[in-house]
């Protein structure tokens, strides 16, 4: 469980969070059960098929063979390469732990895929950004609006008021409507932020 202490600073409120444990190698499991189900299509496809030729089975076995080493390949590298990053071990990376906090000061976002799949060099060069190895701290006084898509569920945080979309969200369920507009009216406060745009599904604030 997150020790939320180990991310704030002094004076900091929480005002938002969100934990979900998640596996980032899942990739491996997909993999071995291909390389099983390989070894089990061929002599089945053999029994249903009587009157299948030699050069037809040489194919599946030059087929199946080749995508085996590739996908083995293929998840060698990602799991070396996420290991190498994060430096966890295969037990930490099927349990990763990713989490967004919204306090009275800052966004910050622990999630591989976002974090390092996109590119957020010009955010960093911009100094909106902070990184903490894959943690990722953002300033509220850098937020110049937010919106709301109430279809997806999702507050994004944007650094130009003519933005309608962010790399920076929270995402909520519709359970927790009550919750989010008590997040949105403590956001409106401390950035100091107007509704602009309304619609069923929609609204911005600047």
């Amino acid at each position: 469980m997150v020790n939320l202490e180990n991310y704030l600073s002094k004076d900091e409120k929480v005002i938002w969070f969100r934990c979900e444990i998640v596996n980032i190698v899942y990739f491996i499991r997909l993999v071995i059960i291909f390389i099983v189900l390989s070894f089990i299509v061929i002599p089945l496809f053999n029994f249903i098929y009587d009157s299948i030729g030699e050069m037809e089975i040489l194919s599946l076995i030059v087929f199946f063979f080749i995508s085996d080493v590739v996908l083995l390949f293929l998840a060698g590298y990602n799991y070396s390469k996420r290991k190498k990053k994060l430096n966890l071990t295969y037990n930490q990376l099927k349990n990763y732990e990713e989490f967004v906090i919204l306090t009275n000061k800052r966004f910050i976002r622990k999630n591989y895929y976002m974090n390092y799949k996109l590119d957020l060099s010009r955010y960093v060069f911009e100094n909106i950004l902070e990184y903490n190895d894959d943690i990722i701290f953002i300033k509220l006084e850098n937020i110049k609006a937010i919106s709301i898509d109430y279809l997806y569920r999702e507050i994004y945080f944007l650094f130009e008021k003519d933005s309608h979309l962010s790399k920076f969200y929270i995402k909520f369920l519709k359970k927790d409507l009550k919750e989010i507009n008590e997040v949105l009216k403590r956001l409106k406060q401390i950035l100091n932020l107007k509704k602009v745009e309304k619609d069923p599904h929609y609204e911005k604030f600047i």
